[in-house]
């Protein structure tokens, strides 16, 4: 089991999106899809996160503003 937290979901999502859009996205610009690429290797069978509600909860609210295609995603 893997416990994961705000800022490394909000990459692994984004990075299943368009890895892109890492860079762009105010709270991952520090980050990009080598990070994303890393954390995967890391995580290695995302069956095994483990991810609480509150954090469930700001990654909705950090990913509220995308618009476009990056909404539909």
């Amino acid at each position: 089991m893997i416990v994961i937290d705000t800022n490394a979901l909000v990459i692994l999502v984004l990075g299943l999106m368009d890895p892109r859009l890492i860079e762009g996205h105010k709270r991952t610009s520090i980050y990009d899809a080598r990070d994303f690429d890393d954390l995967l290797t890391r995580i290695g069978d995302v069956k095994q996160l483990l991810i609480i509600p509150n954090v469930w909860t700001e990654v909705d609210n950090l990913l509220n503003g995308f618009t476009g295609r990056a909404a539909e995603g």
